[in-house]
Formats: structure tokens, C-alpha cells, sequence
């Protein structure tokens, strides 16, 4: 999602992916994906991350709240959509 808006490759945005919503917290009972999908999370991404991120396979950098911002838009579409 993010490499087709931002470019580079889809591995470049792994751990940011991971960090805003780990791969078991939809399918299981743990909510904690929702603290992280909010203008507060972004927060904290940013706070973890830096206020730049760093892509590895170019050696460019993209703000972190920017590509936070557009997770959790992308996010609540899906989460909404279930």
C-alpha cells in the first residue's frame, strides 16, 4: 500500500507496517492495533521511529508522520470494511 503512493519497494515499509498493525491483532482478540490507528499512535510511531524514516533501497527519506498518516487512513478503510 505504501510503496504503490510513495514508491520504492514494498520491503522498504515493512517494519512500519508491522509496528501499525501486527498481522495477529485483527484475526485475535487483542484491540492493541486500535491505540496505534489514531492521531495519538501516529504520535508514538513518530516518537519510535524518528521524524524521518529511512528507505533502506534508495537511501531516501520520507517523514514518518506522513507515511503514519496515510497507515491509518488506509487502515480504518479496511477495518471498516469487515
Amino acid at each position: 500500500m505504501l510503496s504503490k503512493k510513495f514508491g520504492n519497494l514494498e520491503s522498504d515499509y515493512d517494519y512500519l507496517i508491522n509496528l501499525m498493525l501486527p498481522s495477529t491483532s485483527v484475526e485475535s482478540s487483542d484491540y492493541t492495533y486500535l491505540v496505534l490507528n489514531n492521531s495519538v499512535g501516529i504520535f508514538i510511531v513518530e516518537s519510535i521511529l524518528g521524524t524521518l524514516y529511512n528507505i533502506k533501497s534508495n537511501g531516501k527519506t520520507i517523514p514518518t508522520r506522513i507515511l503514519a498518516e496515510y497507515c491509518v487512513r488506509a487502515i480504518n478503510r479496511i477495518l471498516f470494511l469487515h
